[in-house]
């Protein structure tokens, strides 16, 4: 993950590492603001996943994603696919990582 300025704040590829993914396989993803403690707001991800397709042969599938930081703006919604990533579940962003304001219910008149 980076920071809203594109500084990378998170690394870590145990997510993928050394794990044998077939068709319909699962892996989980969460944010390092939710494992940080706070404080920090991530900017957008960048995944490399490699792999081999049917024949053997190396694959990758690269993606770079920035976040509006709008909690109004969910970043994934179920089903979606990046590649031959398909998003299973997603998690809307805690509201301490919201630079835009949630939009509140307006006031109707009577």
């Amino acid at each position: 993950e980076v920071d809203t300025s594109f500084n990378v704040i998170n690394q870590d590829s145990a997510y993928v590492r050394g794990i044998d993914f077939r068709t319909g396989r699962v892996f989980n993803y969460t944010s390092v603001s939710e494992t940080s403690g706070g404080g920090v707001t991530p900017g957008g991800m960048n995944m490399v996943l490699r792999g081999v397709n049917g024949k053997g042969e190396p694959v990758r599938n690269v993606f770079t994603i920035t976040y509006t930081n709008d909690c109004d703006v969910p970043a994934f919604r179920r089903g979606e696919s990046i590649g031959w990533v398909t998003i299973e579940n997603f998690e809307p962003a805690s509201p301490s990582t919201c630079l835009v304001p949630a939009a509140t219910a307006s006031p109707t008149s009577g």
